[in-house]
């Protein structure tokens, strides 16, 4: 298994080298942790000073932008993830060997995404799943832009999969990790850590609280004022989007009561947290149905109410969409696969058209960040009931 991975990761580095990286330089959100990565392995420069950031900005924009722009951002420890390819010192392979990494984090997660969310499509549907979420726009984005978001979403999915299982040493350790990428944890790990109290688990919060002591303690041995560094970039975090665009429930806020202040936006907010923290509730007990379901929806509502989401993020919503269409297939068997089928379709080509008519210039519009969070929520509050209360899904441990 490893020697075969090690192998794809290799053929499709030099493939990606040959026809793409060397030829047309991207990837531009990787180059943003490359570049001050390499040069502290290589150099020993702060990779949080804002001379990393002036180094980034000049190859990225050709000039300096503001101080928030093209920071590092990431926690320290990420450079578990980062730091093979920032000891490339040729960018076209940097990034081709990044790029095949996260294609083989996006095949990694649909797989989990399939085997957490309990679906059992047929050879032909997972066939075209497999091709449609390696393709489709979220992950397609994620890879032009060369985005953590493919390898966050496979320790997320990985850390339900082992807490599900009762591997709890194995989801302390990937929720740790899952720290690397803040914004796309923030509500999981709070989440599974109530659930974990609340079945008594100490030993999936111990794992957790031990990895994170050393993940923080480690760089703070390497760079001894990392954290504070780290938290002054993040602080200027939500001020630093190039598109400037909101969490989607403040999109529709702002449409449906426009100059009318943040007051819808702070109470939809506040009505889906109330919503998710009730079905914690209802999941606490649980290793079935309800925390499959819970989990779900908090994967949805993290990119509803973030007060910085980015549509590669949503590469995290899969498991949601495969729960949904496991519902489907148990409910109306050969039509509910032909409706998967079409769903698969519709948010393939839909989003790729959305995108298409809306985009300006390069950049990607607020409207994009719309469809697929409104619709799962949606999916998810009108399957609630057939899910849990269909006996032929509980498959609990």
């Amino acid at each position: 298994m490893v020697a075969a991975l090690v192998l794809f990761l290799a053929l499709d580095s030099y493939a990606t080298y040959v026809f793409f990286t060397s030829r047309y330089p991207g990837a531009n959100d990787f180059y943003a942790r490359w570049q001050p990565l390499h040069a502290w392995l290589l150099t020993g420069q702060d990779p949080y000073s804002d001379a990393a950031t002036r180094d980034t900005q000049i190859v990225l924009y050709g000039q300096l932008q503001g101080p928030n722009d093209s920071n590092f951002y990431y926690p320290l420890y990420s450079v578990l993830f980062f730091g093979l390819p920032a000891l490339i010192s040729s960018y076209a392979w940097a990034s081709a060997v990044w790029l095949s990494i996260l294609e083989a984090s996006l095949l990694a997660l649909t797989i989990l995404s399939i085997s957490w969310s309990r679906w059992r499509p047929p050879p032909a549907i997972l066939a075209v799943t497999l091709v449609f979420a390696v393709l489709w726009y979220h992950s397609a984005r994620t890879l032009i832009l060369g985005q953590f978001a493919a390898i966050e979403a496979v320790l997320l999915v990985g850390a339900l999969l082992a807490a599900r299982s009762g591997h709890n040493a194995w989801a302390g350790l990937l929720l740790a990790l899952s720290t690397s990428k803040p914004q796309m944890a923030v509500l999981l790990i709070p989440g599974l850590l109530l659930w974990s109290a609340s079945l008594r688990r100490w030993s999936l919060i111990g794992w957790f609280a031990a990895a994170m002591v050393v993940l923080i303690g480690g760089s703070s041995i390497l760079l001894p004022a990392w954290l504070p560094e780290w938290l002054r970039q993040i602080s200027g975090y939500t001020d630093s989007s190039s598109s400037g665009i909101p969490s989607p429930v403040a999109i529709v806020s702002a449409t449906l009561a426009p100059g009318a202040g943040h007051w819808l936006e702070y109470a939809l907010d506040a009505l889906l947290v109330v919503y998710l923290l009730w079905s914690w509730y209802k999941a606490r007990l649980d290793v079935g149905r309800h925390l499959d379901w819970a989990m779900a929806l908090t994967l949805v509502v993290t990119n509803l109410v973030a007060l910085r989401t980015a549509t590669t993020n949503y590469v995290m919503m899969l498991p949601a969409l495969f729960l949904l269409f496991g519902v489907a297939q148990q409910a109306w068997g050969r039509r509910g696969q032909a409706l998967i089928v079409l769903a698969e379709a519709i948010l393939f080509f839909g989003l790729w058209a959305l995108f298409i008519v809306t985009v300006n210039g390069i950049a990607e519009q607020a409207v994009m960040y719309l469809p697929l969070p409104l619709l799962l929520l949606a999916g998810l509050i009108l399957a609630r009931p057939a899910w849990i209360g269909n006996p032929a899904r509980a498959q609990a441990r």
